[in-house]
């Protein structure tokens, strides 16, 4: 499996307008679990060794692991690239929604969490090529580093087999954030994990997006009951005249 050495500091949300316009005004983002995302691999590790709750039975092995996983923790996912034709197509409403840019060079993501200084987005693996063996966890390997390090080995989990993903999904350029469920607010059956102000730069609207500058504004003054805005560059990607790419340009920028 291949991994980058870092993270890009600018991460993207790709989101229908409806729902990027209500992540503005709420000033929070929904948090998916880890048992309905659209990739039957996707946080399914193999799980070797013996755990305090089972022996040698793998299949026991990795429901458990998922099971303690899924109860616990939730994530959020965020793309790299705000140029990518996929990436409008596939999550931002056939390129009709909103793309949000955090920068995560500029604080914590959770304001809300005394745990929030240890939390943050790592770049997910992907393998080499497709039909590769998924990703593993040792789970006596685990539970003795948590044991010595002192930290949770449900997290040690999660970054050690929960961030691969098959060689076809690269194009996302993904990187994930793991919350904790019991820290996140709920709205029905949601759960949401509220963002600093400060961390909000971009606001890219699709080529198609029928939304404009001055209602993302708009958007952005109802979300102040969380903190001040920093400066907010509001962007509208369109199609570029001679290639096959996005361009992007500057519609006005936000403060306050």
């Amino acid at each position: 499996m291949t991994s980058d050495a870092s993270i890009a500091a600018m991460l993207y949300k790709f989101l229908p307008a409806k729902y990027a316009l209500q992540a503005l005004q709420e000033s929070r983002v929904k948090v998916s679990r880890m048992n309905k995302l659209n990739d039957i691999y996707d946080c399914f590790p193999r799980v070797t060794g013996k755990g305090k709750f089972f022996e040698d039975d793998p299949k026991h092995a990795e429901e458990y692991v998922r099971r303690r996983a899924f109860e616990e923790y939730g994530m959020i996912s965020y793309c790299g690239a705000v140029e990518s034709l996929l990436l409008w197509s596939h999550y931002a409403d056939s390129h009709r929604g909103i793309a949000l840019g955090f920068d995560y060079g500029t604080g914590t993501f959770n304001q809300t969490s005394p745990t929030s200084l240890l939390r943050i987005a790592e770049p997910v693996v992907y393998a080499d090529e497709p039909g590769a063996e998924r990703a593993s966890i040792d789970i006596s390997k685990i539970a003795a580093t948590a044991k010595i390090e002192k930290i949770s080995g449900t997290r040690l989990m999660l970054n050690e087999g929960f961030r691969f993903k098959g060689a076809e999904w690269k194009y996302e350029d993904e990187s994930r954030e793991f919350v904790l469920l019991e820290t996140c607010e709920m709205n029905g059956e949601n759960y949401f994990m509220p963002f600093q102000c400060s961390m909000l730069k971009k606001v890219v609207l699709g080529a198609d997006c029928e939304i404009d500058a001055a209602t993302v504004a708009h958007s952005l003054r109802q979300g102040r009951q969380r903190g001040i805005w920093s400066e907010v560059t509001i962007q509208r990607a369109s199609r570029n005249p001679t290639h096959l790419k996005v361009d992007l340009r500057t519609e006005r920028s936000f403060i306050g």
